[in-house]
């Protein structure tokens, strides 16, 4: 089988966003099974694309390309505005089984698999990317007949994101989990003696997790870098934690294996509708219990592994909880791994899923034939 993947956002590494390194893992994944594999990516770069944008304008000329295996499947990159040519030239040249497709964008890229005849996947991985479909359904028609084709099924990553999608939409959704390769972040040996806060942005958190970081000046805290923070973000995050000798910054990169090797304790005091937390399946990979926001599909990847606090709960009750965990770690530690080997979040069960979508019918989540004919596979070409 054949599997191509599209978007015209950045891909992994470029952008380690949780939703990017899905498709990565996936990719991975399914290339492991011997299916073939390609992603088509936006390359980076804003201001020094638009110059070519112009010329590739004017000369109608593809000028800016790159492909490359270095992810370990076949990747090519192009200036985002020209993602649909590669997309329909890749798909005359070598006819996929199954285009999935994300982000902004997404739901024209679903469409034009579907005019090809082919079976596409929109995943939808946030509540913000929700809202903006249903806006886009409703001002332009193409993306509302994507929306509805019987060759588009409609993906979410959570319960609570499918029934978001479904109330914004009308129509719903299957239910994927995320694909995540649970094994790349185990952390082997574990010694640990720090409490984990990730991405310390605003909307995860930032401010709760520095409050609670005051309150409990004998634990130390690691707020690990995910997504690149604006400088203002980083300016004012250097500011706050210049007064608390016990909190220090990891810098982003990829994985969080050695972080996890020294977590006693996750935090993750979201301040948004989280679609579902990557961090918190991880975490638990690694047998330490959460601490979290009930907010969005955070409940349904934490399961019974910690407690669930309400978002805009007082940072003393954040702090008392964390020391409670921490008494009783052995319990949760057990809890946690436990629900790392749920079936539905096991990557052979995630992948199966979404090769059915290929051969199953139109619109539903089936599991798939992980066993299914391996197709030849080959560079993509930039259009003529």
């Amino acid at each position: 089988m054949r599997v191509l993947f599209a978007a015209h956002e950045l891909h992994f590494p470029d952008n380690m966003g949780g939703s990017r390194m899905d498709v990565h893992d996936l990719a991975l994944a399914l290339q492991e099974q011997g299916h073939g594999v390609a992603v088509l990516a936006a390359l980076r770069g804003r201001n020094r694309l638009l110059g070519y944008r112009v010329l590739e304008t004017l000369t109608g000329r593809c000028l800016l390309h790159r492909a490359d295996t270095g992810n370990g499947y076949e990747t090519a990159r192009c200036g985002s505005w020209q993602v649909p040519r590669f997309l329909q030239a890749d798909m005359a040249r070598r006819p996929p089984d199954l285009v999935i497709t994300q982000g902004p964008g997404g739901a024209r890229l679903a469409g034009i698999a579907a005019r090809q005849g082919v079976r596409a996947v929109m995943r939808v991985t946030s509540a913000a990317e929700a809202e903006l479909l249903a806006g886009a359904a409703r001002g332009d028609p193409d993306v509302n007949a994507a929306i509805r084709s019987p060759l588009v099924t409609l993906v979410t990553v959570s319960r609570f994101l499918a029934t978001l999608t479904a109330g914004l939409l009308g129509v719903a959704p299957a239910v994927i989990y995320p694909p995540i390769r649970l094994e790349a972040c185990l952390a082997g040996d574990r010694e640990p003696d720090h409490i984990t806060f990730v991405n310390p942005i605003p909307m995860k958190g930032r401010d709760v997790a520095l409050q609670v970081a005051a309150l409990l000046p004998h634990r130390r805290f690691v707020f690990a870098e995910a997504w690149n923070m604006r400088a203002e973000e980083r300016q004012a995050l250097e500011r706050a934690m210049s007064g608390l000798a016990n909190v220090s910054l990891r810098p982003r990169s990829v994985g969080l294996a050695d972080v996890y090797r020294s977590t006693a304790l996750l935090l993750v005091p979201s301040q948004c509708p989280e679609a579902f937390s990557r961090v918190v399946l991880e975490a638990c990979a690694n047998g330490i219990p959460v601490l979290a926001s009930r907010t969005g599909g955070v409940p349904e990847a934490m399961g019974q592994s910690g407690v669930l606090l309400g978002a805009g709960d007082p940072a003393d009750r954040w702090a008392g909880a964390i020391e409670a965990i921490l008494a009783d770690r052995g319990r949760l530690e057990a809890a946690a791994l436990a629900n790392a080997r749920r079936a539905e979040f096991s990557m052979p069960f995630v992948a199966a899923q979404y090769l059915g979508l290929a051969s199953g019918p139109a619109g539903t989540a089936v599991i798939g034939d992980p066993g299914a004919t391996v197709r030849e596979s080959g560079a993509i070409a930039p259009p003529a």
